[in-house]
């Protein structure tokens, strides 16, 4: 059986919509900088749907734009 990883593209889209670091995305979305620097990082196990949320309103993306489901190994 594959095994499957969820990454989260957060620095590819800041990157892509010019939004130059934490701080300037978390004016952006609401969301605290200690909570997207953990995202960005990759230092969470899950995410909340509202987070999600204010992550793709403030970037202006689709969810599958942030999460990408890469294979892991097997």
């Amino acid at each position: 059986m594959e095994n499957h990883i969820i990454k989260i593209g957060l620095d590819e889209l800041m990157w892509q919509k010019r939004i130059k670091n934490i701080s300037q995305l978390a004016e952006k979305s609401g969301i605290s900088r200690p909570t997207l620097y953990r995202i960005s990082k990759g230092e969470i196990n899950k995410i909340n749907v509202s987070t999600l949320i204010s992550l793709c309103n403030a970037l202006e993306c689709q969810v599958n734009d942030l999460l990408v489901i890469e294979k892991g190994a097997e």
